[in-house]
């Protein structure tokens, strides 16, 4: 992916066009998600379906997720992750109005980013810093081609690497340890 030529990057409370983020400054186009990439997005949506909302007497409970959400982390870094994960004691009712904006200004507590031959090289680079810098607790990457999910924790000196799983590994994976993932289940939909 390649900067766009000679963009005025003026999107401040605006949205940017289709597909594309601000990295380093530079208007940068993603390409389409391919089946796996989408497969991956949705199934791990929906495992986290526990999670989403208010805490309940038989639900874990307290986060809001969006996928592809436009977030500004810092000056001319405009990211839009695959997931993202706010925690709902963050925030006072009142405060949810953060997310009516475009972009939103609210670090996520979680971010997960899917590899693809396109965007790994940012993923790992440059947004794996800006989201450190920007103090996002918990990374996730999931890597499709090698059927892996990689816990990164935030640390003084960058993320530390806390636990790697494989396709036929059961999952309690910060900061969602009450439900367990099945990585088989969450592989199972790629070709």
């Amino acid at each position: 992916m390649e900067a766009s030529q000679a963009r005025p990057l003026d999107y401040e409370g605006r949205e940017l066009p289709d597909r594309h983020e601000i990295v380093d400054s530079a208007l940068v186009k993603k390409a389409s998600p391919s089946y796996s990439h989408g497969a991956l997005q949705g199934t791990l949506f929906s495992m986290l379906t526990p999670f989403r909302g208010p805490r309940g007497k038989s639900r874990p409970g307290g986060w809001l997720f969006g996928t592809e959400i436009d977030i500004q982390l810092a000056s001319g870094q405009r990211y839009v992750p695959d997931l993202a994960g706010w925690r709902l004691d963050s925030f006072e009712a009142s405060d949810l109005q953060v997310f009516s904006g475009i972009p939103c200004h609210q670090r996520p507590d979680w971010v997960c980013e899917i590899l693809s031959s396109s965007t790994a090289s940012r993923d790992l680079g440059t947004k794996k810093r800006t989201y450190h810098l920007a103090g996002v607790s918990c990374y996730w990457i999931v890597d499709p081609t090698k059927r892996t999910l990689t816990v990164l924790h935030w640390a003084k000196d960058g993320y530390q690497r806390a636990l790697g799983f494989g396709v036929n590994d059961k999952v309690h994976a910060d900061p969602f340890g009450e439900v367990e993932i099945d990585m088989c289940e969450l592989f199972a939909l790629l070709p």
